[in-house]
């Protein structure tokens, strides 16, 4: 049976891999959703979603999944599936987990009373979320964020995979920049289309900045 070939954008999570997927989807590439499909598929407070899991059958070509690193090692070792290209949005580690940890305060806020008794002792994560832990004790994200880009980094070290590291939030603002890094997956997609896709779906408005190595600001002009 032919190996099942997939390209996967992956990362912690909170550092624009939804966007790529919203931006892909856009550019007609092969994601698993329509254009129609986005909105619907995002969680409303994160702003994320449209996720699928690359060992699943029904996985499309370009496939986003955060929780990669959990299972990377299995993947990469399967006789039934090959990895063309791995994308990994980086951002400040402490950004990305306190994003996580503003998800998760924002989406416990916004339950009905019985709901948030029920999810004091359930201890289940939120969609975008902190991960793995309820703990919102600053640190304790951080170190898990770590320890999943290690994991991911250490299976791909194992690997003949191409890898591309995206930084984050540049990549929500700099259409050339991200023109350049994509061009592995883009296929015939010209520069002026993927400028003219990029300024209607890009959303740098709604950035959340939580330090200063969390900003990107344009090169001036020589």
């Amino acid at each position: 049976m032919a190996k099942r070939h997939h390209v996967v954008i992956t990362g912690t999570g909170r550092c624009g891999t939804t966007f790529l997927v919203e931006l892909l989807t856009h550019l007609g590439l092969e994601t698993g959703f329509t254009i129609d499909q986005l909105g619907q598929r995002k969680h409303v407070i994160a702003r994320a979603g449209l996720e699928f899991d690359v060992r699943k059958s029904n996985a499309p070509y370009i496939a986003k999944h955060p929780r990669f690193s959990d299972y990377a090692a299995e993947v990469l070792a399967s006789p039934d599936i090959a990895i063309d290209h791995v994308f990994i949005p980086i951002r400040d580690l402490s950004a990305a987990a306190e994003s996580r940890r503003q998800v998760t305060r924002a989406s416990f806020a916004a339950l009905p009373l019985l709901r948030k008794i029920k999810r004091i002792f359930t201890k289940r994560e939120f969609a975008g979320g902190v991960w793995t832990s309820t703990s919102l004790r600053v640190g304790d994200q951080e170190r898990l964020l770590l320890d999943q880009i290690y994991r991911l980094t250490l299976a791909l070290a194992d690997a003949h995979v191409p890898v591309t590291l995206l930084r984050y939030p540049r990549l929500v603002h700099d259409s050339d920049y991200l023109f350049e890094k994509l061009a592995p997956a883009l296929g015939e997609v010209d520069p002026l289309r993927f400028r003219e896709t990029f300024d209607r779906v890009a959303r740098p408005e709604l950035v959340h900045s939580f330090s200063a190595d969390d900003q990107w600001k344009q090169a001036p002009m020589v």
